[in-house]
Order: C-alpha cells, then sequence, then structure tokens
C-alpha cells in the first residue's frame, strides 16, 4: 500500500514522492546501524546495509513479483481472463502456500525447488510487467484530498518498514513463525516436531 501511494502520489506531486522516497533509505540504513551497533568501520556499516537492508528488500520485491507470476499462470490454466495485479498476487499467494504444503508433506523443500518456483513466477510476470506499466500511467491522477489520505498510508508504511529491519523479538514469531520456517528449510519437510506443538499446525505461509 505503501508503495502504491508513493507511485500515486509521484504523478501528482513528484518532487515530494522523490524526497519521501530518498528519506526513506537513509533512514532505513541509520535504523540498521543503530539497531545491530554503530561498532566498525565505514565499510563494514555500508556491508552491514547492503546484507541486512538492500538486500531483504530486494528478496522481498521478488519474491512479491513471482507470487504475482505464479497467480497469472494460475488464472490462465482456469483460463479466467486478464487480473489486476491485486488479484494476481492474492491468488498467487494461495497457489504457493499450497505448493509448499505439498513439496513438505513429501519432503522436497530444497534450494533448488524454491529456485525453480522463483525463477518460473519472475518470468511469467515479465510478460506482464508492461501491461502493469501501462495501467499505472492511466491511473486518474489523485486530487487534494486523496493525497493528505495517502499521507498516513506512506508514514505507515514507512514506519512498518524500520520495524521490520529490527531483530525480532515476539515471543509468538520466535516460537513458530520463525523457529518452524528454519526447521522446514533444515530438514526439507513439515513434518510434526514434538518438541515444538505448534507444528501441528502445518502454517502454509511460514
Amino acid at each position: 500500500a505503501g508503495l502504491g501511494g508513493l507511485l500515486l502520489l509521484a504523478r501528482r506531486r513528484p518532487g515530494l514522492a522523490i524526497m519521501m522516497g530518498s528519506l526513506a533509505l537513509p533512514l532505513a540504513g541509520w535504523h540498521s546501524a543503530r539497531t545491530w551497533g554503530m561498532e566498525g568501520s565505514a565499510i563494514d556499516l555500508a556491508t552491514r546495509f547492503l546484507k541486512e537492508t538492500l538486500l531483504p528488500l530486494l528478496s522481498g520485491l521478488l519474491l512479491l513479483a513471482a507470487t504475482a507470476g505464479w497467480g497469472s499462470i494460475t488464472s490462465r490454466l482456469l483460463r479466467w481472463g486478464s487480473r489486476s495485479f491485486p488479484e494476481r498476487t492474492a491468488l498467487g499467494i494461495l497457489v504457493l502456500s499450497l505448493l509448499m504444503l505439498a513439496l513438505g508433506s513429501v519432503g522436497w523443500i530444497h534450494a533448488s525447488a524454491g529456485w525453480v518456483i522463483l525463477i518460473s513466477g519472475l518470468v511469467t510476470y515479465g510478460f506482464d510487467l508492461r501491461r502493469d506499466l501501462a495501467g499505472l500511467k492511466a491511473h486518474p491522477r489523485p486530487d487534494r484530498l486523496h493525497t493528505l489520505l495517502l499521507a498516513p498510508i506512506l508514514l505507515t508504511f514507512l514506519f512498518g518498514l524500520l520495524r521490520a529491519l529490527a531483530p525480532e523479538t515476539d515471543g509468538d514469531s520466535l516460537r513458530y513463525h520463525l523457529t518452524l520456517a528454519r526447521l522446514y528449510v533444515e530438514t526439507g519437510s513439515t513434518a510434526f516436531r514434538p518438541e515444538n506443538l505448534f507444528s501441528l499446525m502445518p502454517a502454509a505461509g511460514q
């Protein structure tokens, strides 16, 4: 929502959009440095910023595009016709969740399978990218009221981004959101773990 709001704002107030976008990365870098410690040389901090901020952001964008690509694959197989980016993304989340659950059930969660899923989704989305860009350009420019309403969304997105870059301390996440995901990758399956009762829920979203 935040990225979409920033793109819409760029059509109405490009200077303001550029300013807000240019503030996001330095703030994220500063936040990461404060969170993980300021010790080290400038090269160490730059390397940490690249590894712990830019690469996760890039990975998230690639995964989002691949998810939309799998939504396109599914809609074409079902002959649902052309769908919007949010519809394709929602459908892709459903399909990938079920696909990963099926792979985990037979012990096939491996890096090779992940790369195949990611690349196939990205390639498919590449064919839809031009249409999405054309639809974005054709979107009507927001008036002043809509511009004001976009501001809280952009601020929420920025604060959420900064919080996402901090180390996870939430007990719920540490108990199973992250722990089970790591176990799934290490063992290649979503089998029940006696030491973790939360694994009784398949939680394909992990």
